[in-house]
């Protein structure tokens, strides 16, 4: 009997470790995800890294994974920080790291909008060179494109924002005039947004009405569980079985959804790898 209980708890611990190890493995392994896209307003092969919802952590293989893509641009959406403010002297000198890399193009997300420092951030991500695009844009050259960014940046930030989106009585901001201004934009035009969900679902404000190339988000943490024959099971702004959580979407203007990075109030992932977006845009080809 003795030896059966000891076997038992044998077991009992080496499940017990492998679970350990199955989760810190779904919280830790990047994959890279690469999308290849034509546009006409492309002269020059252009390569565009999206990193989103880095909740304050650096995962270790992060830079390294980054940095060997070389791309012309990176596109932090939103989320890099957590409401927390945990760990932001490494995530400052982390900006330095990734702007050693390439340009990048930062949106806050609502983690970063929650915190009673979000300006004075904004000025420190801004000081450590960072182009922080806060309902506004800049133009980037890039191996000969010309690229403009818009960031659109919405003020929904705390938990009862979510309960009046649950109710359908928010208050959505209308971006029109700076997306329809945008569309006077010469070149490819970018829109980084960290809600996925503004791309098609809040009706007549949606930003698909919109001509513009691609738009960039996250905050869906790609469903937060990923299983097999069910697909992502739930986004904050979204709820069950969300539709935007990864991928790509649309056809003119197209939105790439990245699962994120690091995770928020819920520490797990499953089967929903962190993931680093790698979009490659080549020059349209004159079809025969």
């Amino acid at each position: 009997m003795k030896k059966a209980n000891t076997l038992l708890l044998l077991g009992a611990l080496a499940g017990a470790g492998g679970a350990v190890l199955l989760a810190k493995r779904q919280n830790e392994h990047i994959v890279t995800t690469t999308y290849r896209l034509e546009n006409a307003s492309i002269t020059k092969p252009v390569k565009i890294v999206q990193l989103s919802d880095l909740h304050s952590a650096i995962l270790p293989t992060l830079e390294e994974k980054t940095r060997a893509l070389s791309p012309d641009l990176i596109a932090v959406t939103g989320d890099y920080i957590n409401d927390r403010g945990k760990n932001k002297t490494n995530m400052l000198q982390f900006a330095r790291t990734l702007c050693s890399i390439a340009p990048v193009a930062y949106i806050p997300g609502n983690h970063e909008r929650r915190l009673p420092y979000f300006e004075a951030l904004m000025q420190q991500l801004e000081a450590a060179g960072f182009h922080v695009l806060v309902n506004r844009e800049e133009r980037f050259q890039l191996g000969g494109n010309t690229i403009s960014v818009l960031g659109l940046s919405e003020k929904q930030a705390d938990k009862k924002d979510y309960v009046k989106r649950a109710m359908g009585n928010f208050q959505y901001d209308d971006l029109t005039p700076l997306l329809k201004d945008f569309e006077t934009r010469e070149g490819f035009k970018l829109v980084l947004c960290h809600f996925p969900e503004n791309f098609e679902k809040i009706e007549a404000l949606r930003y698909s009405r919109f001509d513009f190339d691609l738009m960039l988000s996250g905050h869906a943490h790609g469903g937060q569980f990923d299983l097999p024959g069910i697909g992502p099971c739930f986004s904050p702004g979204q709820g069950l079985f969300p539709k935007y959580a990864k991928g790509i979407f649309g056809t003119h203007p197209q939105m790439i959804v990245s699962r994120g990075l690091g995770n928020s109030e819920f520490p797990l992932r499953l089967f929903n790898y962190p993931e680093i977006v790698n979009i490659e845009i080549q020059p349209k080809q004159q079809r025969k």
